[in-house]
């Protein structure tokens, strides 16, 4: 029992940036832009503690004909779409902030829902282990 308190604090922590991936990429898909970018290059992170994740530097043409190469944001799991040089990719950006799009990935979604549904469960795991 002892170990899956660490563990479910490390869960509840990935689980907070998970629910804010889902958060940003309902609401791009729901209200903003959709182009068609491609993918030119791969990158290190920017985030500090994620240096070792290779993401995408993805280019793409905004509707005012103007052009963004840059990271998408929010995500953590890049490594998971298999993405390639050279291959298109849907992205949703604001018009506001077109540096912060987002890549439409499905794989990255049920991965991100997986999370937080597992730290669910093992929180209301841990609870009625505490009362039985």
């Amino acid at each position: 029992m002892q170990i899956f308190i660490p563990l479910l604090v490390i869960g509840a922590y990935c689980s907070i940036f998970s629910g804010l991936f889902l958060y940003f990429y309902y609401r791009l898909v729901r209200a903003a832009n959709k182009t068609t970018g491609k993918i030119i290059s791969f990158d290190r992170s920017n985030y500090i503690i994620l240096r070792e994740i290779l993401v995408p530097i993805v280019r793409f043409k905004k509707h005012d004909s103007s052009w963004i190469e840059s990271q998408p944001e929010y995500s953590f799991f890049h490594e998971l779409n298999n993405f390639v040089h050279d291959a298109d990719v849907t992205v949703y950006y604001q018009e506001d902030k077109p540096e912060k799009f987002i890549i439409e990935s499905k794989i990255e979604v049920f991965v991100n829902w997986m999370i937080i549904a597992l730290t669910f469960w093992g929180i209301v795991w841990v609870l009625f282990m505490q009362f039985v």
